[in-house]
């Protein structure tokens, strides 16, 4: 758990970084640098900062349908309601987003 945030940590500072940078370059007058900041400092908080599905996408297909085993919890996967999906999600694990199991690293997918 203290890794999975120490790298969301590492990349919530790098993107707020690139922001600071980008600002800069264009010049951004004080109130709009706030304002800009402010928004990009809501929106990490409420959003993971790894991008899941991406790091789905490079997996090879078989790892990719390991992991998305992994991930989609069994009581998701056997509840008759979620079968057509769970199906679905076998067949195509990067396509969809997943949650993560509560007993899982802290990836939000």
């Amino acid at each position: 758990m203290v890794t999975s945030t120490d790298a969301k940590q590492a990349i919530y500072r790098e993107r707020m970084e690139q922001l600071r940078s980008w600002m800069r370059h264009y010049r951004f007058g004080l109130a709009l640098r706030r304002r800009t900041r402010r928004f990009f400092k809501e929106y990490y908080a409420s959003h993971s900062a790894i991008d899941d599905n991406a790091i789905l996408a490079d997996l090879a297909p078989d790892l990719q349908r390991d992991v998305a085993d992994y991930l989609l919890h069994a009581s998701i996967k056997h509840h008759p309601l979620f079968a057509a999906f769970a199906l679905q999600c076998e067949k195509q694990p990067a396509a969809r987003g997943l949650r993560h199991r509560r007993d899982s690293p802290s990836l939000h997918l």
